[in-house]
């Protein structure tokens, strides 16, 4: 059931992808619900994971400088509980997504047309294709050419976490691009769809900018792969807010192609 709070949310929602003349409806209330709900999961852990390393790396200061195998193991449970955060939010909205397709409600698959680029976006698409691309290079050069055996571990445990994010990335934007269209009339198709563009973006949360500084603060000082890590982290975080900005000043996927 439709809360107060719920309604005043989706109204503001559709405000905010240039919809205000759509009426919310218990459907799009309880989508967007769902993704509120699911997405408290993976902040909370990435919230935790912040605090966490920052304590371990004002300690883990006074140890010597080559007994860091504490330290990478550490670093390599925090990447663990992130991507497991992120699993469950995308579980908890699935789950949802799922109970509201009756038999009543519209149910076909997308277009055949609808690409990546379609729904993504050029500004999105490429960076995506900078944090996580740019992610697995760095981690791979890092992990061969580092000068330090703990500097190569820690390069090696990014290289599998970025891996890890970018296959569960690419298989819930597949997923997204599959996915039934949940609508009652016209007006929830056009939502679908602006949702369908905007799950499609969350599926490439940039994740591994986070990763990058973390492992940087365990990189030793003067390193090439300090500096090589925090350049991608600027680059990364750059590329992304370039495209956020984009999206905020083009009109949604949906309401384009209503048009």
């Amino acid at each position: 059931m439709a809360t107060d709070k719920g309604v005043e949310r989706a109204r503001k929602w559709l405000r905010g992808n240039r919809l205000g003349d759509v009426e919310p409806s218990g459907l799009l209330v309880a989508r967007l619900e769902a993704r509120r709900r699911g997405n408290r999961i993976p902040m909370a852990a990435g919230l935790v994971f912040i605090v966490v390393m920052g304590l371990w790396r004002g300690i883990d200061r006074s140890a010597p400088e080559e007994n860091s195998v504490s330290g990478i193991g550490l670093s390599a449970f925090m990447y663990a509980m992130v991507i497991v955060a992120l699993c469950l939010g995308w579980w908890y909205q699935d789950r949802v997504e799922r109970r509201l397709l009756p038999p009543t409600r519209v149910r076909s698959a997308h277009p055949a047309a609808t690409t990546v680029l379609d729904v993504l976006g050029p500004a999105h698409l490429v960076a995506g294709t900078v944090v996580f691309g740019g992610g697995l290079l760095l981690g791979v050069t890092g992990a061969l050419l580092a000068p330090r055996p703990p500097d190569r571990t820690l390069a090696l445990t990014f290289l599998a976490a970025v891996a890890v994010l970018a296959a569960l990335g690419c298989l819930a934007l597949v997923t997204v691009l599959r996915r039934p269209t949940v609508a009652e009339d016209a007006e929830s198709i056009l939502v679908d769809d602006v949702l369908r563009t905007q799950d499609a973006r969350s599926a490439l949360v940039p994740l591994p900018i986070l990763i990058a500084l973390a492992a940087a603060s365990g990189i030793t000082s003067g390193s090439w792969v300090l500096w090589a890590l925090l350049a991608y982290t600027a680059v990364g975080a750059a590329c992304w807010l370039f495209a956020e900005l984009l999206a905020g000043l083009r009109a949604p996927r949906g309401l384009a192609a209503a048009k």
